[in-house]
């Protein structure tokens, strides 16, 4: 694997994606483009869920998997919870 300009590649030299993170992305819609906590989180977490057709995913609700991140007041993430 290759990374270049925050893109992974293969060893075919492919573009097999991004090596953006959850925490990053969130930081970046809420420092970059203004969202509050809750929209940045939203279009983190339940918008790509629901595009995919996970209905589970993405929320907490009775019976889905339930590994938690913890953000700070200041945006920052503070650490994951695995219930």
């Amino acid at each position: 694997m290759l990374i270049v300009n925050a893109l992974v590649f293969t060893g075919d030299r492919f573009a097999a994606g991004s090596v953006l993170t959850m925490k990053q992305a969130l930081e970046n819609l809420a420092g970059l483009f203004g969202l509050d906590a809750a929209d940045a989180c939203a279009m983190c977490t339940r918008t790509p869920a629901d595009s995919a057709g996970e209905p589970l995913l993405g929320r907490i609700v009775p019976g889905a998997p339930a590994p938690l991140n913890r953000w700070g007041t200041d945006g920052r993430w503070k650490g994951t919870v695995t219930a």
